[in-house]
């Protein structure tokens, strides 16, 4: 029978979308990209003495990567990851190895696993000593002055059943020995147990921002959050802050986020409030920015007059490109009630932070056929895409600044264990780590042809 998550059929949508488990406009052409200028290497002057040090050190070849082991992270969501680079590689840690199987609802596990991605030797290997444990949708930031990866909140539950177990820790993963230690705390003042926020550092304010996220323990009921607050590196203290500004999104989990350090923002894009699985929900589509460029905190709606706009949708990734000065959004899924919505997403979608326009850069998979029956899905549900990763959600996705990197979450056939880089010069897809498992029929073979149904 196939496995997947989230398929789509309004008669079975209240079931199939739960917490446990006609196309889109086509936009003008991008507005943002340039061309990335190559460092010029500064010429040693002919008459330095033969024993003088040379003004500009020799370029030294790269480490040699170590012969391949075939390691590899197995299948999972709901983890947290950043970018290191220094190391030039990913890291993850935690999440889930549940996968649904003919629309259940999994138990959930909690992993303490951490993996690395070496980028430039296309390498897996399990790093870390014992730290904070096996959680889910927990919160992770790099955090540049230290080398570290901090974690925050997440959720754990020993029995099958039963409320779970917030956190509201904070741990750090020292990337230069690969060891966890708790982050220092000089009062009891803390955020309240969550997950599901949004979580960066502000590497100008030498400081962790955290918004939102959920603060229920049960499994089938939210409590989303609007609270904002600051975690200090220099004082070692937690302070909730109160923002202004005319409007400020609502209270919500699920959503994407990234910092911009050029204009000091945090960005917040879409997610759910507390009513995310019931039957007439509505994924928040707004994009907002909590702006510290004048010191106090205001918050203001950046898309409010953008011409068109990604379908709203939660749990996508959002990440700065840095190159071409846009904010790049990846996957997530939307209300997944009737056509056109295709439940996990896999469209391309650039913001430009100056013009205050969406663009879309490729449609991605749309809806093409209805349910045959019960979970039951035709080959042609959407048509497929084959040169995007799969549609996914509660995945991982970061950036090295001009290169998009996304790995696992979940998709319409259970749980995936692939890899993707995304090309922000030229917007085009590159699969790293081909997937074993979780992609649709059609992606996985190269063709309808080959397929009995959407997964099989």
């Amino acid at each position: 029978m196939p496995v997947w998550m989230f398929p789509i059929a309004a008669a079975t949508l209240a079931l199939m979308a739960c917490p446990e488990s006609g196309p889109a406009p086509v936009t003008p052409a991008d507005a943002t990209s340039t061309d990335a200028t190559s460092d010029a290497a500064s010429d040693v002057a002919s008459d330095v003495a033969p024993d003088a040090a040379p003004d500009v050190a020799p370029d030294l070849p790269a480490p040699p990567c170590d012969p391949p082991t075939g390691l590899r992270p197995s299948r999972r969501s709901e983890h947290a990851g950043i970018y290191d680079p220094a190391g030039h590689r990913i890291i993850i840690y935690g999440g889930s190895f549940a996968v649904p199987i003919n629309c259940d609802f999994p138990t959930p596990t909690f992993e303490s696993e951490v993996w690395s991605y070496d980028i430039a030797c296309d390498a897996w290997s399990q790093i870390g000593d014992t730290g904070p444990g096996g959680r889910g949708r927990h919160m992770a930031a790099y955090d540049s002055a230290r080398h570290q990866m901090v974690v925050f909140g997440g959720r754990y539950r020993s029995l099958a059943s039963g409320s779970y177990t917030l956190y509201n820790d904070l741990w750090a993963l020292d990337l230069s020995t690969e060891t966890w230690k708790s982050v220092p705390l000089a009062t009891s003042t803390t955020p309240s147990p969550r997950i599901n926020g949004a979580f960066v550092y502000d590497p100008t304010g030498d400081r962790l921002l955290l918004f939102g996220g959920n603060a229920s323990t049960s499994g089938a009921f939210y409590q989303s959050l609007s609270d904002v607050w600051e975690y200090s590196f220099g004082t070692e203290q937690w302070t909730q802050l109160s923002p202004s500004g005319a409007q400020s999104p609502s209270s919500r989990l699920f959503m994407g986020a990234l910092w911009d350090d050029t204009r000091q923002w945090l960005v917040v894009y879409g997610g759910a409030d507390e009513t995310a699985f019931n039957q007439n929900v509505q994924y928040f589509d707004d994009l907002w920015a909590l702006d510290f460029s004048a010191g106090a905190p205001a918050w203001s709606e950046l898309d409010g007059a953008s011409q068109f706009a990604p379908k709203g949708r939660f749990w996508a990734g959002l990440v700065h490109d840095t190159l071409n000065d846009r904010y790049v959004l990846s996957g997530g899924h939307d209300n997944g009630a009737i056509a056109p919505d295709v439940g996990n997403r896999n469209d391309m979608w650039t913001f430009d932070p100056q013009t205050f326009e969406w663009y879309m850069h490729r449609e991605g998979d749309v809806w093409n056929a209805g349910a045959l029956g019960f979970c039951s899905f035709p080959v042609d549900f959407t048509i497929v895409d084959t040169e995007l990763p799969e549609r996914r959600n509660s995945h991982v996705f970061v950036s090295d600044g001009d290169t998009g990197y996304i790995t696992g979450g979940k998709t319409d056939c259970g749980v995936v264990d692939d890899l993707w880089a995304l090309d922000f010069a030229s917007m085009t897809w590159e699969e790293e780590t081909f997937a074993t498992v979780g992609e649709v029929c059609w992606r996985n073979s190269g063709s309808p042809d080959f397929c009995t149904d959407m997964c099989l």
